[in-house]
């Protein structure tokens, strides 16, 4: 397998730069009449996927559903995975307690269930805090940190009981909104919805997303995952390809 380099500067001055942006914003009377600026949706999904898999690990098709509430300044979700060989549930809730004229910020609380076949049981449990920011109408950004609680059982470790390890999970996702209603996101993150491992395994992601109406969105991702050696190089791990479908209500 071939490693090459990633130029994780470029990242980092990106990271740097991004929320100083939030400083150079546009009139009150312009944010007012952008209906993307922290809108609430509430909708239930539907996502099919592939994943080109790994030596230890062949490409497997998975199935994903997922249902989001929003209430005064609550965002709750729900949703689930299932492939051939594994299942999962996802939870999480977002508070917002500080929203200003164009960031927020506040905590966010993830739980996950991963049930891999005859192999293992996990739970991972996440708090952590989220910052939202959009300095102009067809741009926003969000950046999250969480504490990483993993709990695991290992059928072949029977004795050991669940294994703990604490670690951290991090993310960044940058939105442009395009003409005809097209969200263009590209992410970085060290985690997803229902995959939970070490900062070192990476998933950098590209997702098209469609708003058909006001009731229907569709989507389109494709996910490479990197695992990080030595000093800043990286490696090819698997690929994702997913087709989603919302209702948005």
């Amino acid at each position: 397998m071939t490693s090459k380099p990633i130029f994780f500067h470029k990242y980092l001055l990106i990271l740097v730069l991004i929320p100083f942006s939030c400083f150079f914003q546009p009139t009150r009377a312009h944010a007012d009449t952008n209906p993307r600026l922290f809108k609430a949706v509430d909708y239930a999904g539907a996502t099919l996927g592939l994943s080109t898999g790994t030596a230890a690990d062949e490409y497997h098709f998975f199935a994903q559903a997922d249902f989001q509430y929003n209430l005064y300044d609550w965002t709750f979700y729900a949703g689930a995975q299932g492939t051939k060989e594994s299942g999962g549930i996802t939870l999480s809730v977002q508070y917002w307690p500080f929203t200003w004229e164009h960031t927020r910020l506040g905590p966010k609380l993830i739980y996950n269930l991963d049930i891999y076949s005859d192999i293992s049981i996990t739970n991972n449990i996440l708090p952590g805090i989220t910052f939202e920011c959009q300095p102009v109408s067809w741009f926003s950004f969000s950046i999250d940190t969480f504490y990483l609680f993993k709990g695991r059982y290992i059928y072949a470790l029977e004795d050991e009981g669940f294994v703990p390890v604490n670690t951290f999970a991090y993310s960044q996702h940058l939105n442009f909104y395009l003409p005809c209603n097209i969200t263009l996101t590209q992410y970085v993150a060290t985690y997803s919805t229902f995959r939970y491992t070490q900062p070192a395994d990476l998933e950098i992601g590209l997702k098209v997303s469609w708003d058909m109406n006001q009731s229907w969105q569709f989507t389109a991702e494709a996910v490479s995952r990197q695992i990080i050696y030595y000093l800043f190089t990286t490696a090819f791990t698997a690929g994702e390809f997913k087709l989603g479908a919302r209702y948005i209500f």
